[in-house]
């Protein structure tokens, strides 16, 4: 897994082994499952703690495949993709609760109108927490003009994880809430 890759500056860019060593579990860690060579991923994961790591895709098949052969936790993208061009994201949580079962503790959505009563309500039954993009309006909003309405709208939506492009703006807002 280790590439070395070289920044501009000459720092070279750490492995995903140093980068976990050096996080340990302080922090959330979200695997984005593109391109990745499970045996590799599987040797790397075996010497890390395990709790504050979620494995991410938008194939719940490849997303099951890491969840069980390393036992890391599940993270969904529930919005329509290519493999999900016509189910609501309530359809897609039920077909990825099929697939990785009680492993998957959080699922995205890409904006916030996706986040409906039923779909808050099927997550809860599940266990699943729900997160949010915040990357269109309510950043644009925030980061070019100081209007905070779409992120307080975002906020209140239920989810408990955001994504957005300005996190010490987001801070701001979420302290003075």
């Amino acid at each position: 897994m280790a590439w070395g890759l070289v920044l501009e500056t000459g720092h070279q860019i750490p492995t995903l082994d140093e980068a976990l060593s050096l996080i340990g579990d302080t922090c959330l860690v979200v695997l984005n499952l593109q391109e990745f060579d499970l045996e590799g991923l599987k040797a790397v994961l075996a010497k890390q703690p395990k709790g504050n790591l979620l494995a991410y895709g938008v194939d719940p098949e490849v997303v099951d495949e890491v969840v069980d052969a390393t036992g890391i936790a599940g993270y969904a993208n529930i919005s329509q993709t290519r493999l999900f061009e016509t189910e609501t994201p309530l359809q897609i949580l039920e077909t990825w609760s099929e697939v990785i079962g009680d492993e998957l503790v959080l699922a995205h959505v890409k904006r916030v109108r996706h986040i409906t009563p039923e779909l808050l309500e099927r997550a809860e039954q599940l266990g699943v927490k729900l997160s949010v993009s915040g990357y269109g309006k309510e950043d644009i909003a925030l980061g070019d003009k100081g209007d905070q309405s779409a992120w307080l709208e975002t906020l209140d939506s239920g989810a408990m994880v955001y994504w957005t492009t300005i996190p010490d703006q987001l801070l701001e807002v979420l302290w003075d809430k």
